[in-house]
C-alpha cells in the first residue's frame, strides 16, 4: 500500500508539472503577442505624418486625400452664408470630414510656418464690404462679400479716393479678413495647383495664422483693379504693370498700407498696419 501511495504521488506531481509547463508556454505566447502589438502601435505613433502627408514627396494617397477633402469642404463652405464662411471655426470646418481627413488637416496645420496661437476674430467691428463690381471683357462682375476691420476700411476708402483723383480709377477689395480655419480651406483648395505639395504651395498661400488675412491688427488685403486685374491672382506681372500698382508703391504708405513691392510674388497683397509714412 505504501508503494501504491508513492506511485500515485509521483503521477500527480508529473501532471502538475505538465500543467505548469503549459501555463508558462501560454504566458510566453501572450507576452510575445503583446510585444508585437505594442511595437506596431509605437512605430505608427512615432511617425504619424509619414503615412499620409509628405511635404517634399507627394504620394498617390496624398493626392486622393486632398481631392476628397477639397470636395467635401467646398460643398460645405458653399452651403454657408458668405459671412459665416469667412468666419468659420475649425470645429465647423471639420464637421463633414472623416477622422482620417481631420488628421490630415491637423498635419497641414502643424507644418512649420503656421501660427496656431492666432484665434478667429469675432464679427463685432467688421465692415461688410458688398456691392463692389469690376468690368471685364465678358461683362460686369459682382464681387463677393468681404469683411474689413473698421480702421482698415476707412483708410482704404480715403486712399482709394486719392487714387481716383490722380488716375481717374481705383481699386476694389478682392479679399479681406478670413479666419484661420478659412485660411486652411484656401490652402488645401490651392494644393492641386502646386502638384499637391504643401512645400510648393507655401510660397503662394500662407498657413493658418501666418497670413495677414487672419490678423486684424495687421489686416491683409488683396486688391483687384476696376478692370478685374487680377481676379485669379495668377499673373503678378499683369498687376505689377498697372498704374494703380505704381501709385500704391508711391503713396499707400501715407494711408497706413504696406506691400511686398515689386520683388514679391503677390503684388496685389497689401497690409494695413495703421501707421502712415
Amino acid at each position: 500500500m505504501a508503494l501504491s501511495r508513492v506511485g500515485e504521488s509521483e503521477g500527480e506531481g508529473t501532471r502538475e508539472e505538465g500543467v505548469m509547463a503549459e501555463t508558462r508556454g501560454e504566458a510566453r505566447r501572450v507576452v510575445l503577442i503583446i510585444v508585437v502589438v505594442l511595437s506596431s502601435v509605437l512605430a505608427c505613433a512615432a511617425t504619424p505624418d509619414e503615412s499620409v502627408l509628405r511635404p517634399f514627396e507627394v504620394s498617390a494617397r496624398q493626392r486622393a486625400m486632398v481631392d476628397t477633402i477639397g470636395e467635401a469642404l467646398s460643398s460645405s463652405m458653399e452651403a454657408r452664408a458668405p459671412e459665416e464662411a469667412l468666419l468659420v471655426s475649425f470645429e465647423d470646418l471639420y464637421a463633414p470630414l472623416t477622422r482620417e481627413q481631420r488628421n490630415f488637416l491637423d498635419a497641414v496645420r502643424a507644418l512649420e510656418g503656421g501660427d496656431p496661437s492666432v484665434a478667429a476674430a469675432s464679427v463685432e467691428g467688421f465692415v461688410r464690404v458688398q456691392g463692389q463690381r469690376v468690368r471685364r471683357a465678358d461683362g460686369e462682375r459682382l464681387m463677393p462679400l468681404q469683411l474689413m476691420p473698421l480702421p482698415a476700411w476707412q483708410a482704404f476708402v480715403e486712399m482709394n479716393e486719392a487714387m481716383k483723383a490722380d488716375l481717374g480709377r481705383g481699386l476694389v477689395i478682392g479679399s479681406g479678413y478670413r479666419s484661420p480655419a478659412n485660411q486652411l480651406f484656401v490652402f488645401v483648395r490651392y494644393m492641386p495647383y502646386y502638384d499637391y505639395s504643401p512645400d510648393q504651395t507655401l510660397p503662394h498661400v500662407s498657413l493658418p495664422g501666418s497670413s495677414d488675412h487672419n490678423r486684424i491688427e495687421r489686416q491683409g488685403v488683396d486688391f483687384v483693379s476696376e478692370d478685374g486685374v487680377d481676379l485669379r491672382y495668377s499673373d503678378p506681372g499683369a498687376f505689377r504693370a498697372l498704374e494703380e500698382f505704381r501709385w500704391l508703391a508711391d503713396n499707400a504708405g501715407q494711408f497706413g498700407f504696406v506691400g511686398e513691392g515689386s520683388p514679391g510674388l503677390s503684388p496685389w497683397h497689401w497690409s494695413f498696419v495703421g501707421e502712415s509714412d
